[in-house]
């Protein structure tokens, strides 16, 4: 993933990949960048749509087996650490792991869902 500039914690929490001509950059399956955030920086209650998920195949496949995937709704039950996430209709405890990335879109839209 290409992040153009990285927006501090107190600044929205969010990376700010909007280039300057206005157009959107779309991560893979053509989900927005808007207000993308590492799942550990959501607060409580927030909802967003997984945007990317990086690290070990072996992981990645683990939690895509549990619904934690690319364009899965998560929302954030406990911040911390571990966290207390629910996805679908399952809470998971997740430990973060320096190994993986985790990235949520805030507020997320899908391109194909939102007016032209």
């Amino acid at each position: 993933m290409k992040v153009v500039a990285s927006v501090g914690v107190g600044a929205g929490r969010s990376y700010n990949p909007q280039p300057a001509d206005g157009t959107r950059e779309l991560a893979p399956g053509g989900m927005a960048l808007d207000n993308i955030v590492p799942l550990e920086l959501m607060a409580c209650g927030e909802v967003g749509i997984v945007a990317q998920i990086d690290g070990p195949a072996e992981i990645v496949h683990r939690l895509a087996e549990m619904g934690l995937r690319e364009r899965a709704s998560v929302r954030m039950v406990q911040p911390g650490r571990p966290c207390i996430i629910a996805v679908d209709e399952h809470r998971f405890s997740l430990r973060a792991d320096e190994e993986v990335e985790i990235l949520v879109a805030l507020n997320a839209s899908r391109e194909n869902d939102s007016p032209m």
